[in-house]
């Protein structure tokens, strides 16, 4: 759930690395996903034509990397 917290709290604030590791989500997905990880999950197997695992794999992958969790929030 720490995933979750830190995707609603910092939702527009994580839209650059958003983009970088998926350069296909367009602006109109990130208003859509709008923080809300199953939303991301979605939009990430949709544009990657992947399965769901696969799709939450790479989301929890994208959080390990974020230097956003060795921050204070």
């Amino acid at each position: 759930m720490a995933n979750e917290d830190i995707l609603k709290k910092h939702w527009y604030e994580l839209f650059n690395e958003l983009k970088e590791r998926w350069p296909d989500i367009t602006q109109a997905d990130v208003d859509y996903i709008s923080g809300d990880l199953k939303r991301l999950i979605a939009v990430v197997q949709q544009r990657r034509h992947i399965s769901t695992d696969a799709a939450r794999d790479d989301v929890d992958d994208f959080f390990g990397r974020l230097q956003i969790h060795q921050r204070a929030l």
